[in-house]
């Protein structure tokens, strides 16, 4: 009973326990943290939000290790 109810539930996409699952794997992985991270930057600049040119807490300084 078990192995039919898994298959049905893998058959809809949803997640079997004790298997791996696909869609987290994939939200987990560089590649889709990279298309995140380029699609985010390419949507900022299209609106316009300029990077900061000042340092730290409005200084002119620019961030140093101490």
């Amino acid at each position: 009973m078990y192995t039919q109810l898994a298959a049905e539930w893998a058959a809809r996409g949803a997640t079997v326990p004790c298997l791996p699952d696909p869609l987290w794997q994939r939200l987990t992985s560089i590649e889709h943290l990279e298309r995140e991270t380029e699609t985010t930057l390419r949507q900022l600049h299209l609106a316009g939000i300029a990077q900061p040119t000042e340092g730290p807490l409005g200084t002119d300084q620019p961030w140093t290790l101490t």
